[in-house]
């Protein structure tokens, strides 16, 4: 995005949200200040300009991959002049605020923004005179459905054949409710059901349990750890070309798995095998994204290296139907990991639910973990193009 004239000291704190459908695929992503910042709750110039700051610091496709849509809470200027926005990568729409809603040249901004083919949503739709008459002319509104009156709205908006997205389900029942009144898509995580019983695990997958065990000791025997990677040809190659990228520095090549183990040491092997068994799992770019994001997150929160396992675990038993209680049993995990992982306890405990609560967008859930908003969020950000890098380090020549 490009930056503002006179950009102010702060910048405001955003979160990006996935918009997904009821059967799990997704539309995009909306980038947005959080509640509690002021460019969310205020149209001011201070607040515009924060808030145009924090764009100009990021790179849309690092936080959002190379193909993802993304839709962005409008600044006035967006809104006022949206063809300086047409050529921005990954940018398909802008969020329109209601107090933007409001302005009398709205329905012609809007129909600018058409003829731009940038989408529009309506964001925080309650049926003010300003947002019901813009209803012939966006795509999209969200709703919040803890309102008593989410049913009513998102039936005004169906009746404009404009699509709902539902905010505010972080829960199952909610969102069951949002389904049933007619929403199209919600915003956060998508739910799953826990499986009935745990997948049996493969060899190889308990291969690599091993191996994070061993890497998980005080001292580990990286000899030990190269003997079990040997016995998985696919491990093992992304282990050599680790080795032999760029990144790393080495001058010559390096064809020994065992040379490779000592060169890169328990850190770098330690992610690369948990990679391993989560691509084993799961077969989706974006989900493998997902879950080196929570655990990088993790790690920047609690600022301890054992808060991306205690991440990591969490996030691969929610994506790959493991068992939790396998998981930290398999990797033999500190008590610290294990009580975080099973009950959210402790301070790794603590960075976790609050990761977990900024990915659905449950702002309650972050102000109980102790945690402020913006230091959850910025912690999130860095992640993401942080997990982006590795996964593009391990799986591309």
């Amino acid at each position: 995005m490009e930056p503002t004239t006179a950009l102010p000291a702060e910048r405001a704190s955003l979160n990006r949200l996935g918009i997904f459908s009821q059967d799990g695929s997704t539309l995009g992503y909306v980038l947005l200040p959080v509640p509690s910042d002021p460019a969310r709750t205020q149209n001011t110039p201070d607040a515009n300009a924060r808030l145009e700051a924090a764009y100009s610091a990021l790179t849309l496709s690092s936080i959002l991959g190379p193909r993802a849509k993304a839709f962005v809470w409008a600044t006035e200027r967006m809104f006022t002049d949206p063809e300086i926005f047409t050529e921005v990568p990954n940018l398909a729409g802008l969020l329109l605020s209601p107090w933007l809603a409001q302005r009398p040249d709205a329905s012609d901004q809007v129909m600018r923004m058409r003829e731009l083919h940038l989408a529009c949503i309506l964001a925080d739709f309650t049926g003010t005179p300003g947002q019901v008459a813009l209803l012939p002319f966006v795509h999209y509104v969200t709703i919040n459905f803890r309102r008593d009156d989410a049913e009513e709205l998102a039936e005004r908006a169906t009746n404009a054949n404009v699509a709902v997205i539902a905010s505010q389900t972080y829960n199952r029942a909610r969102l069951k409710e949002a389904w049933q009144s007619g929403a199209q898509f919600a915003i956060g995580t998508v739910y799953k059901a826990s499986p009935n019983t745990t997948k049996p695990m493969t060899p190889g997958e308990l291969q690599c349990l091993s191996a994070i065990r061993l890497l998980n000791e005080e001292s580990p025997d990286l000899n030990q750890v190269a003997d079990i990677l040997s016995t998985d040809p696919e491990i093992m190659l992304r282990v050599l070309h680790l080795v032999n990228s760029a990144s790393t520095g080495v001058s010559q090549r390096v064809d020994s798995i065992h040379r490779a183990a000592v060169l890169l040491g328990p850190a770098r092997i330690g992610p690369l095998v948990m990679a391993s068994l989560i691509s084993a799992r799961v077969h989706n770019m974006d989900a493998l994204w997902f879950l080196l994001t929570r655990a990088a997150a993790c790690r920047e929160l609690s600022r301890d290296d054992a808060g991306y396992t205690t991440g990591l675990i969490s996030a691969l038993a929610y994506d790959s139907g493991i068992d939790a209680e396998t998981l930290v049993s398999k990797t033999r995990v500190s008590p610290e990991v294990t009580a975080a992982v099973l009950h959210g306890e402790g301070r790794l405990g603590q960075a976790l639910r609050a990761v977990v609560a900024h990915e659905i967008g449950n702002y309650d859930a972050i102000r109980e973990t102790g945690y402020s908003i913006p230091e959850v969020a910025g912690a999130y950000l860095t992640a993401l193009p942080w997990a982006l890098n590795t996964l593009q380090d391990l799986y591309t020549n």
